[in-house]
């Protein structure tokens, strides 16, 4: 089930991250794995710094990417689930 636009999503305290230009690292602390994430998903996390909504997610990455809004929404929800399952963003 899709995320709903007012979703508020922040970055875990705990998480890791290491920016490394376009691209980012992060460290899942419960398991101890490195998850590698491309350009949009580095930018997912630096927007999720700070208290924010799913909604503002995808209106800031549509004017950063060329994608169209319902790949894009769907492909930050799944993104925003599988950190909130993991403990790495919460969500409210």
């Amino acid at each position: 089930m899709p995320l709903p636009n007012e979703t508020q999503v922040v970055l875990s305290q705990e998480i890791a991250v290491a920016d490394l230009g376009d691209e980012a690292v992060i460290l899942d602390p419960t398991s101890g794995t490195y998850f590698g994430l491309n350009e949009v998903a580095a930018r997912i996390l630096a927007l999720a710094g700070e208290p924010t909504t799913v909604g503002q997610i995808v209106d800031r990455l549509l004017d950063e990417f060329d994608v169209e809004r319902s790949v894009l929404s769907s492909d930050v929800d799944t993104f925003v689930q599988d950190l909130a399952d993991r403990g790495m963003i919460k969500i409210s």
